[in-house]
């Protein structure tokens, strides 16, 4: 919150339109990336032929995107409703600057524990 508040440079008037909008999508983004890993461990265990399950997978992936494609247009609506149009532009971008940071450093930490020696499992 504070990194989006400070990319955003939202007034109070603003934050306090802003946050419950926010709030609601990324409850729908969540609900949406949930269903999507849900799907995907019940299709691991579905019969078929390596094929079958590339193009049950494509269909889900493409169905997902969508799916948050319309999220985001929705919500694109949302933030201009209640923020200036050049501060709900920078929404997204923010927020994906703010994961970018995040995973570069997850990565960090996980490399420096393995220079040091520490114990690292792999996901399978």
């Amino acid at each position: 919150m504070q990194y989006l508040s400070q990319k955003l440079n939202l007034s109070a008037d603003e934050a306090e339109k802003f946050w419950p909008v926010y709030k609601n999508y990324t409850k729908e983004v969540e609900t949406l990336i949930a269903e999507r890993h849900n799907k995907r461990q019940q299709d691991r265990t579905l019969p078929g032929d390596a094929d079958d399950i590339a193009r049950r997978n494509m269909d889900n992936d493409l169905g997902y995107e969508k799916r948050m494609y319309d999220i985001r247009s929705r919500y694109t609506n949302e933030f201009q409703r209640v923020l200036p149009a050049r501060k709900a532009g920078a929404v997204f971008k923010s927020e994906r600057e703010f994961r970018t940071i995040m995973l570069n450093h997850l990565n960090n930490q996980r490399l420096n524990r393995i220079n040091q020696g520490g114990n690292f499992r792999r996901r399978p």
